[in-house]
């Protein structure tokens, strides 16, 4: 009789040499097609739009790319086109089929990715007790692949790993003197990555920034990072330092009022809000850090409105709030796999206590650690 932890294993086998059966059987049809003119199309539509060659591209690309579920077709006809190609029939068809197993492929191949990691996680949380944990967690990535799987599974299991590893950027050595040494150059890196007003903002500032013609504040959101000591209420320190408090208020309010003055133009805000957010990438760790409380703050702001739904600005509202969650979920995600130890933990307070604080940050660990592990 098979233990629970085989049987896990068995389906985690089968599901895997489906997944890779599938990938043979593409890979020769990809193949059997190829034309050493197809590379000519692609460098067309490459130079036509920049971000289709994340789509096409098999070598150095990024694993967690989002895909198409197929292939733009008008695109792609303005490539042939470019490339001289328009009136070949035959030539054409080939091309759109190559373009759409080339997206198959690597979605198949992304599904192998994740077939392996939650594998490879659910038997790490076997020998770990976090189904009564009460506290914010991150994902355990000690990773070591079972002598019974096959020596490519184990290769890509050794390779998510790494990849997580690596778009860390070494977060534990970072984290040890980042509190410490982070002050005295947030100025200078926050002004070289931003044109948000420098202007001082104060919490009279955020109490009152309509939305969507309806009365709306931020107090309560900053009542919220007052009482975890996100920010200082004048007794203790606080997690953010005073010019970090300050800087949070101008982007907030920044993109309130863009969000605010833009109601008739939602997918330009959203347009605004992505691109300022976009900009913390720069900064390691402390940037998702700093992502994760705008866009809580811009997502409870929202939340506390109070809408009828006949309003006329009911669904642009919602619409902005919907996307914004699905946006602070993402982060919350990554944060969840950065590889932290438990002293980067530390650190880290109270900032995961107010996380596992709130709504969201409660539905993401609840749907790691609870659902998928």
């Amino acid at each position: 009789m098979k233990t629970k932890q085989q049987t896990t294993q068995s389906r985690s086998g089968n599901q895997w040499q489906e997944l890779c059966d599938e990938s043979e059987i593409l890979g020769r049809e990809k193949e059997a097609i190829y034309k050493a003119e197809f590379e000519t199309v692609l460098k067309a539509l490459y130079e036509m739009d920049p971000s289709q060659e994340e789509i096409y591209a098999t070598h150095s690309w990024d694993l967690c790319s989002e895909l198409p579920h197929e292939a733009d077709a008008e695109k792609i006809q303005k490539a042939l086109c470019q490339a001289g190609f328009a009136d070949d029939e035959i030539f054409c068809k080939s091309f759109m089929k190559y373009a759409n197993l080339t997206i198959v492929c690597k979605r198949n191949f992304q599904q192998q990715m994740i077939t392996n990691l939650f594998a490879a996680l659910k038997r790490h949380r076997q020998t770990q007790k976090t189904d009564d944990c009460d506290e914010w967690q991150f994902v355990p990535l000690h990773i070591i692949p079972p002598e019974e799987m096959p020596n490519e599974e184990n290769e890509i299991i050794r390779s998510i790993a790494s990849w997580y590893f690596i778009r860390a950027s070494a977060a534990t050595s970072y984290m040890n003197g980042m509190m410490k040494n982070f002050s005295q150059r947030e100025n200078e890196i926050f002004a070289s990555i931003t044109c948000i007003p420098s202007d001082d903002v104060g919490e009279d500032d955020l109490a009152e920034m309509d939305a969507y013609e309806h009365q709306a504040t931020f107090t309560n959101y900053l009542d919220e990072l007052k009482s975890f000591e996100i920010i200082e209420d004048g007794e203790a320190d606080a997690f953010l330092s005073a010019d970090l408090t300050t800087y949070l208020f101008q982007t907030l309010k920044y993109l309130a009022a863009y969000i605010r003055d833009h109601t008739d133009e939602p997918e330009q805000a959203k347009e605004v809000v992505a691109a300022t957010i976009k900009t913390f990438d720069r900064i390691r760790i402390f940037g998702l850090i700093f992502q994760i409380l705008l866009l809580q703050g811009l997502f409870r702001w929202l939340e506390d409105l109070d809408f009828e739904t006949v309003d006329v600005n009911f669904e642009k509202a919602q619409s902005c709030y919907d996307w914004l969650k699905k946006l602070l979920l993402m982060k919350l995600i990554d944060f969840c796999f950065i590889p932290f130890s438990d002293d980067d933990k530390k650190h880290l307070e109270p900032f995961c206590s107010y996380l596992y604080a709130t709504e969201t940050g409660k539905m993401v660990q609840h749907k790691i650690f609870k659902e998928m592990l």
